[in-house]
This record gives C-alpha cells, sequence and structure tokens, in this order.
C-alpha cells in the first residue's frame, strides 16, 4: 500500500470517529499495513468510546509495545483499568507515565497530531485515586499536595480539581478521577501529507462579467448543433437564384408590412429553437415574459428562485424597560428549541461534505465509556445550564429530578415546574430530562468526570404543531431576520402554511418562513 492510500485510510478514519461513526473509523484504521502506536491508541479510543473495554486495552497494549516511550499510552491504560476496578494495575501504569515523562512538567503531542498537553499532576491526581480506593489515605494525601505544587507551575483550569479534592477529602467526601477530554482523543495524519493528496486546480472557475439577462450565471457550452438552428435561413428570406434570366413577374409590388411580418416570424423561430441554460428572473411587470408564480422541482442546471410576494414581516414589540418603581427587567426569550412533538431533535453533520442526512447513527450499545460510579453519594457535581444565560450550580451526585429542577428554576427567578431540561447524550441529539432515572443517565456520562451539561427551555416553547415533514432540495440563505436558512439535504418541519409560496418551520433549532420551492415531501 502506497503512503498516500494510508495517509487517506488515516484521514477517513480521524472524520468517521469525529462524527461518531466508530465501527467504519475502526474499519479504516485497521486497514493501514504495520499501524504505529498512534494508529493503536485511535483504535482504543475508538473501542473506549463504544463502552469495548477488553479491545481496548488489548489495542492499548500494542501502542505501548510499537511505543515503549509513550507516556500518553501508559497513562490512558491506567484510566482504562480505573474504570475496570483494577487499581494495583492502574498504579502500575501511572508509575511508567511519570517515568516516561522524565520528570519535565508536561508533554505536548501537537507535533503528533494531537491537541493535548499531558501533566504531571495529572498523572499524580490518578495515582493519588487509586491509591484511596486501595484505603491508603496518607499516600494519597501526599499525592494530591504534591500534585498542587507541580500544578501552581503551571496555568491551567482544569487542575482546580485538585484543590477540590483536598477539600472533599477534608470534609470525608471522595472525588473522581480524571480522564481525556473526548476532543482530545485522536491521531490526525501530518499536515503536510493531507494537503498533498488534495486535488489541485490550477485554474478559476469561469463566471459571467457581462450579460443581457439579469441573474445570469451560466458558464457552460451548448454546443456548436444549436448555433445552426438559431442562425435564419437564407431559403426564408429570398427565392433561390436561377441561372436562366427570367422575364419579371408583373405582379403589383408587395406591401410594406410584408417585410416586417417575416422578420416577426423569423424572430418567434430564433426564440423557439434558441437554447435556454439559465433562468430568467421573476419580473411581475415584464412585456418580454410571464413567468409563472409556481416554482417546479430544481434540476441539476435549475436553481429555484425565491419568490416575490413575501409575507408581511411581523412588527415585534420594543425591548422592556426598567420601570421608574424599580422593577425588575424580564429576561428574553430564548429561542425555540430544536425539536416539536418528539424528545428528539434533528441535527446535521457539521462533517459531512455532502450535505446529505446521516445515515450512520450511533447505537445505544455504541455508548462512550462511562466514569466509574463514586463511592459515596455524597460527592458533589458541577452542572452547567443554557438559558437566557449560562450558569453554574453545584450539587450532589445522588440528586433528585425534581430537586435539581427546583434548583435551577430558582437560579433563573422562574416558577417551579415552568422549565424543562434537556442533556445530549453520544448521540449528538438533544434528549429532555424526564424521570430520575433519565437524570441518572446523564449524570453517568460526565464530561471529565465531574460537568454536566443541560439545556433548558420554557414548557410553552414545545406547544407547536408539526404539520409535517419536509427535506431540502437546495440551499437557501436567509435575507431577512425572520427567515430560515438552512442547506440541501436538511429535514425541515413545518408548522404553518403562510401562503401558495411560503411556509413556516423549523431547522437546525431555528424558527422561520422559506418559499416552498425549496424543499419536497421527505
Amino acid at each position: 500500500m502506497s503512503l498516500k492510500e494510508m495517509v487517506v485510510l488515516w484521514q477517513a478514519g480521524v472524520e468517521n470517529a469525529e462524527a461518531g461513526r466508530f465501527e467504519e473509523a475502526v474499519d479504516n484504521f485497521t486497514e493501514i499495513p504495520e499501524p504505529s502506536a498512534r494508529i493503536f491508541f485511535n483504535i482504543a479510543s475508538a473501542f473506549l468510546r463504544q463502552g469495548n473495554l477488553e479491545d481496548a486495552e488489548r489495542n492499548l497494549d500494542l501502542c505501548v509495545k510499537r511505543d515503549p516511550h509513550m507516556a500518553l499510552g501508559y497513562f490512558q491504560r491506567g484510566c482504562l483499568c480505573l474504570q475496570k476496578q483494577r487499581f494495583v494495575d492502574a498504579l502500575k501504569d501511572f508509575e511508567l507515565a511519570l517515568t516516561h515523562l522524565r520528570g519535565n512538567l508536561l508533554i505536548d503531542y501537537k507535533q503528533l497530531g494531537l491537541q493535548y498537553k499531558l501533566y504531571s499532576c495529572e498523572v499524580l491526581y490518578n495515582k493519588a485515586y487509586a491509591e484511596l480506593q486501595l484505603g491508603r489515605r496518607q499516600q494519597c494525601d501526599e499525592l494530591l499536595e504534591n500534585g498542587r505544587e507541580t500544578a501552581s507551575g503551571v496555568s491551567e483550569s482544569r487542575h482546580r480539581i485538585i484543590t477540590s479534592a483536598i477539600e472533599s477529602l477534608k470534609t470525608g467526601k471522595t472525588f473522581l478521577p480524571y480522564r481525556l477530554p473526548k476532543s482530545c482523543m485522536w491521531f490526525l495524519p501530518p499536515r503536510n501529507k493531507t494537503d498533498v493528496i488534495k486535488p489541485v486546480k490550477f485554474l478559476k472557475p469561469a463566471k459571467v462579467v457581462s450579460s443581457i439577462v439579469d441573474q445570469d450565471d451560466f458558464t457552460g457550452f451548448v454546443g456548436a448543433q444549436n448555433k445552426r438552428s438559431r442562425s435564419p435561413s437564407p431559403n426564408r428570406l429570398s427565392p433561390p437564384r436561377s441561372r436562366s434570366r427570367a422575364p419579371k413577374p408583373s405582379f403589383p409590388p408587395p406591401p410594406a408590412s410584408a417585410g416586417l411580418k417575416i422578420e416577426a416570424r423569423e424572430a418567434s423561430l430564433q426564440q423557439q429553437n434558441k437554447a435556454q441554460p439559465f433562468i430568467l428572473p421573476r419580473r411581475e411587470s415584464s412585456s418580454l415574459l410571464q413567468v409563472s408564480q409556481s416554482f417546479s422541482t430544481p434540476t441539476k442546471s435549475r436553481v429555484p428562485i425565491a419568490p416575490k410576494n413575501r409575507p408581511p414581516k411581523p412588527q415585534t414589540p420594543p425591548p422592556p424597560t426598567m420601570m421608574n418603581g424599580g422593577g425588575p427587567r424580564s429576561l428574553p426569550r430564548r429561542n425555540s428549541p430544536p425539536y416539536m412533538n418528539g424528545r428528539k431533535a434533528p441535527t446535521r453533520d457539521a462533517k459531512s461534505s455532502g450535505m446529505a442526512p446521516r445515515a450512520n447513527q450511533i447505537s445505544p450499545s455504541a455508548s462512550p465509556a462511562r466514569s466509574p460510579t463514586p463511592t459515596s453519594p455524597e460527592t458533589t457535581i458541577t452542572i452547567k445550564v443554557h438559558y437566557t444565560s449560562t450558569r453554574a450550580v453545584r450539587v450532589l451526585y445522588s440528586i433528585q429530578f425534581n430537586q435539581l429542577s427546583k434548583i435551577i428554576c430558582s437560579k433563573f427567578g422562574a416558577q417551579d415546574g415552568t422549565l424543562t431540561l434537556w442533556y445530549k447524550p453520544a448521540s449528538g441529539e438533544l434528549e429532555q430530562i424526564t424521570s430520575d432515572a433519565v437524570l441518572r443517565t446523564a449524570i453517568a456520562d460526565l464530561e471529565d468526570g465531574f460537568r454536566l451539561t443541560l439545556w433548558a427551555y420554557e414548557k410553552s416553547e414545545a406547544q407547536a404543531t408539526v404539520i409535517k415533514e419536509v427535506m431540502a432540495v437546495a440551499d437557501y440563505t436567509a435575507q431577512y431576520e425572520d427567515e430560515l436558512t438552512f442547506r440541501a439535504g436538511d429535514k425541515i418541519k413545518i408548522t404553518l402554511e403562510i401562503n401558495a409560496d411560503w411556509y413556516e418551520g423549523q431547522c437546525n433549532g431555528s424558527t422561520g418562513i422559506f418559499p416552498r420551492s425549496f424543499i419536497k415531501d421527505a
């Protein structure tokens, strides 16, 4: 296999992994002959995101065997041993990671294609957690103090967990281990290799500089055969000449309007035979063409045009101001949430280049690996909530759903029960939290082991009725604030039929109006 083919497989595997298609990513990585330690690390990360700990550990063993000096491989294998409750093996891997750090505060893996810096204080923090699980409280305290002193030489916000762990131990509580962020688990191929495999276009695409037709952007070639059909035939204008001189007929001269009739007939024939590679713009007062107000589905060479009879722009009320009596200022409403009647909202894959609906979805069995369950229900976690603003609350790990809902409502000054809470699982689609069981599922997938992100919406915002679901056949960019922007292939939920040419719907978390010529039934 050539170097170009290996780089293409590597790049395809990383793109599939970032899009959540872990099975396809594993297939791409395993097709590479004689994979390096970075490829084995990517395969292990894909299995780890699927929850397959056995295959992940097997590939991490191959990773450190191929590169015995890779400290990140030992650290990741130690974190995996913590999840499997093998604390003695985890201590050995963390000790090997510290050894291969060679006394440095950190190792930056940016040159190898990974946007991550492994700090020695992070290794000490996880090592202290393993000592605590083995019942060695004194060794745990010493490692945490050493980690705090080491972290003082660098400025990273995530290292505040060391101070939080020390305070938790003083109050008789426990803490959670540190894990690699989900966005820093893939080694990318070298930039100088990926730039070479891309096709290079030495000629710029043609563009229309000047045209007598408005909005004419056709730059193709219609062919020479149509040119002959558009040219006037000389036989139609004058009779064939004869070599013999015939006597002139004694007919009266034709009227002056005869020549005008012949020219008008030739012009109409040329207009019928003329190729039309472009679409003329819609003009209501045009005396040349009368374009129908109805739109058909666009073909490969035709792009729909937005109708002119745009509905009137709704009048938005002025923003509320502070009252003279010093009353509180009401907060603006958040945009409509990306959902209608169902619990899941349609999302668009930002990585896909074809703008088509994503076909590969993550199965429930392919969920990412969960952080280990804390040994004490008194452990505190941080919950970040997005509503009219972003605020954070610190609650117990064992909090109930009703208690959390009351705390968040009081945090934003709303009445109890007026807000709905949503979280984003590994599938990337928002799901509503309606019970304690769903809350436990959301908390089980904490970011970095101690953070959870939620989205809050008012209950009245979810009452919009969905008429039907359609698919966009072309890109549409909003020209006004109340219009909806979407790309070809996006799924749109229609909530209102305004008139014969305009709909109102929701797509990608936004609500607005759009012309019906840009959609078709899903």
